[in-house]
């Protein structure tokens, strides 16, 4: 899921790459944004603690990303990475898996991808 979504974020980089783009400003902080809840998730799930309001935040986050994307990409693209973002934003869920190594490792590959995302765009 999360591949899914970076891929879509690259291609939609690829196809404004070289033209002005207004709000990448505004995109690479949300990028910066959602990298940080991810690594905070990581934390609490190392502690063994509950990650509390994480999925709001990443919820209203993505909510913000898909505003932002709303005119650079295609209706339907656009609602496949909502709904993307929206199955990713139960962060919390995670706390169930918190022992399992891949959980970690798949959370940190995309905590530094939205940190990629951030540097790209900005």
């Amino acid at each position: 899921m999360w591949k899914d979504i970076i891929d879509i974020l690259i291609n939609v980089y690829k196809s404004y790459s070289g033209k002005k783009k207004e709000n990448s400003e505004k995109l690479s902080k949300i990028f910066d944004q959602i990298s940080e809840i991810i690594d905070s998730c990581i934390e609490h799930l190392r502690r063994d603690e509950y990650p509390h309001n994480h999925c709001q935040i990443m919820a209203a986050l993505s909510k913000d990303l898909v505003n932002e994307l709303s005119h650079m990409m295609d209706m339907n693209k656009l609602k496949e990475l909502e709904s993307l973002l929206i199955s990713a934003s139960n962060l919390e869920i995670e706390y169930a898996n918190r022992k399992k190594l891949e959980t970690r490792n798949v959370l940190e590959s995309a905590s530094a991808r939205f940190k990629s995302l951030s540097i790209l765009y900005s």
